[in-house]
């Protein structure tokens, strides 16, 4: 299995069980610099897009709470309604630095969003 040397790669699997129409907390235990240690997100602004494809339109845009910033960790709640509309499905995301002066990819990957019978 390979290594992985990037540490803003974090995927949002199946394990994650986030599914379509609930609420939910994706928390992020590590937003890290280039070397991999934690960084102090204390004051930043982050958002959270996901799209469909890679490079496609967002179709679920959230900002982040910072949860323990001096560690590097911060939240983003989901309701119900921001999924009730979307198919199951893997998308793709990225959490953005997006305060002034900054503008910067922090965490991306993969997002799994479980179905569920009806």
């Amino acid at each position: 299995m390979p290594v992985r040397t990037d540490p803003t790669y974090q995927p949002i699997t199946e394990d994650d069980a986030w599914f379509v129409g609930e609420d939910q907390s994706i928390v992020f235990d590590r937003i890290s610099d280039v070397s991999g240690a934690a960084q102090n997100i204390t004051g930043w602004t982050l958002q959270f897009k996901m799209a469909a494809t890679p490079t496609g339109a967002a179709v679920l845009t959230k900002s982040a709470t910072l949860t323990t910033p001096s560690s590097g960790i911060c939240t983003v709640a989901t309701t119900a309604a921001d999924t009730s509309g979307l198919a199951a499905g893997t998308y793709f995301y990225a959490l953005s630095r997006t305060d002034s002066g900054n503008n910067a990819v922090v965490a991306h990957g993969p997002a799994v969003l479980l179905g569920r019978p009806t």
